[in-house]
């Protein structure tokens, strides 16, 4: 029961937010509600099927901010812990074929703990940077990750190339991405 009620405070966030914004010029809001099979994070995996609706705002000026929630859903929402992601990235505008941005996320679980808090496992702090060669054949990116509660560094690079299909707005998209954690903790 629990995980409804939270996703029903999420919901209506995920849907009449980005309705509100979105006459206003320079800002491209997003919603979306993903049914997973299971929860994969940066290759681990930390649940079973989750349902996770997502509200994001982007601005023409490269500022973009979001909210993420995921709950357990059948079987799995009696054991798998709730999460939401607050997040926030700046695109640094170059005359450049780099693509360059930063950004921090606050990863918060409601099980442990009262919001913006880290004791107890009620929440973490990250910031990100990433690079990327912009119109070359395999789209080289790299960003790296640094969690300050947990104090553990990800770097993750990625090849990726995008092949355009016959019908208008298709493509066949091709990646490879590999990663590197010097983890000192985790949440548990």
């Amino acid at each position: 029961m629990k995980h409804f009620i939270l996703a029903a405070m999420v919901l209506p966030i995920t849907m009449i937010a980005p309705s509100a914004l979105a006459q206003d010029d320079g800002i491209y809001p997003v919603s979306r509600i993903d049914s997973v099979s299971e929860y994969v994070f940066r290759g681990t995996s930390l649940g079973g099927a989750s349902l996770q609706p997502s509200t994001e705002i982007g601005t023409s000026i490269g500022l973009t901010g979001g909210v993420w929630y995921s709950a357990g859903i059948g079987s799995d929402s009696d054991v798998q812990v709730d999460e939401i992601n607050l997040y926030a990235s700046y695109d640094i505008p170059l005359d450049l074929p780099v693509s360059l941005s930063v950004g921090g996320t606050y990863y918060f679980f409601p099980q442990f703990g009262s919001v913006f808090e880290t004791e107890g496992g009620a929440g973490s702090y990250e910031i990100n940077g990433s690079a990327s060669l912009d119109d070359v054949l395999l789209s080289p990116s790299v960003t790296a990750y640094y969690d300050f509660t947990l104090e553990n560094f990800t770097l993750i690079g990625s090849l990726s190339h995008s092949i355009g299909l016959p019908r208008e707005g298709w493509s066949a998209d091709l990646g490879l991405t590999g990663g590197f954690v010097d983890a000192d903790q985790t949440l548990d």
